[in-house]
């Protein structure tokens, strides 16, 4: 990302005798003023993820890194744990150790664990990927269209099937303390 840096020496300063408690940033706003993040357009409702909770997971098929197809509706009755990620998201890669821990601790359990690359397409990346992180689950390459239908607009997000394939928990975003501890406990209970 390019950046654009300018300075300018200013010597005659004048500061303002306001007492801070009393100020108030949204007075000095001009008539009309709206707040809003950069490049958000706020008449337009933002797709979210969580608005597909309750209801039947879109079903897919997709491949992994060496071209084999993975359909959902054929993974048998077994809960799923589906995790949007991209392979170069800290946050994603952060929540790799944890995957791999619930991968290993429901190994003999009725859990999928799978994880769809959204991000690059290069299946080579893919591979170099899970072999580099020792991946012990599904990884998968992403369509545009799956991103779509699941209401992705960042990563990592985690979807908590049951065996019916309805989405029971979304989560974004990874939190070491928190995020395993929330997914293994509505595992638990769906198990």
């Amino acid at each position: 990302m390019a950046h654009s840096v300018s300075s300018t020496r200013v010597f005659d300063v004048e500061t303002n005798h306001l007492d801070i408690k009393k100020f108030k940033l949204a007075d000095y706003f001009p008539e009309g003023y709206e707040i809003r993040e950069y490049g958000i357009d706020t008449h337009k409702k933002k797709p979210n993820a969580h608005d597909l909770l309750g209801k039947k997971a879109p079903d897919w098929t997709l491949p992994d890194f060496n071209n084999r197809m993975v359909t959902l509706n054929k993974l048998g009755s077994k809960v799923v744990l589906l995790k949007f990620t991209g392979i170069g998201c800290g946050p994603c890669q952060a929540s790799v150790p944890a995957l791999k821990r619930m991968a290993e601790d429901y190994e003999d359990k009725d859990l999928e664990l799978i994880s769809l690359e959204t991000w690059t397409n290069n299946m080579q990346s893919l591979k170099h990927y899970s072999d580099k992180n020792e991946m012990n689950y599904k990884f998968l390459n992403c369509s545009d269209e799956v991103k779509k239908t699941y209401k992705i607009s960042g990563v990592p997000v985690f979807f908590v099937l049951d065996k019916n394939r309805i989405i029971r928990k979304v989560i974004k975003g990874f939190s070491p303390e928190k995020t395993e501890k929330n997914l293994r406990a509505v595992v638990n209970k769906l198990l």
